[in-house]
């Protein structure tokens, strides 16, 4: 994985109004988007230019394995605070590559609802990603999922070292 870091200057909220001329723009600080049907879907995504991705990880995202191109984690830090969200692109009139898009949930873990100053964008872990993760189904599937591991683990050297130990 790459170790690229790359700030951004400007913090823009992402709605999913449909403008009246049906593009997908940024206007008054607010990125209006016509593809998806609700906010839900886009709190586990950061919206950025398509330059970004060889910013951020080092590479073009044609040439990223099967797993990036799938799935590219981006940590976003301010102020010490860090969340990890899926790249996505998507042609927004007005939007540059100093532009980050998120929305308001994701902004306010982040503790940036008066921003003023740099996001720290470098490429993130899925683990994290999932740990984290704005969906409350998918968070807690992964932490009863680590959970069940480590008792599985647990079980296992239990049972293992009480067997040795009666020959």
């Amino acid at each position: 994985m790459s170790n690229k870091i790359q700030s951004s200057k400007s913090l823009l909220k992402t709605i999913n109004t449909i403008p009246c001329n049906g593009n997908q723009i940024v206007v008054d600080g607010f990125i209006k988007l016509r593809e998806v049907h609700s906010l839900a879907e886009l709190d586990s995504k950061v919206i950025l230019t398509s330059n970004m991705y060889e910013k951020i990880f080092g590479e073009k995202k044609k040439n990223a394995n099967t797993r990036k191109k799938r799935l590219s984690i981006v940590k976003i830090s301010y102020n010490g605070k860090s969340i990890h969200r899926d790249y996505m692109s998507t042609a927004v009139s007005g939007m540059s590559d100093n532009d980050v898009g998120l929305t308001l949930k994701s902004i306010k873990l982040l503790n940036a609802e008066n921003f003023n100053g740099e996001l720290i964008l470098s490429p993130g872990f899925w683990l994290a990603y999932y740990w984290q993760h704005p969906d409350n189904a998918v968070r807690l599937s992964i932490k009863m999922g680590v959970l069940s591991l480590f008792i599985a683990l647990v079980s296992l050297f239990i049972s293992l070292f009480f067997n040795c130990r009666s020959f």
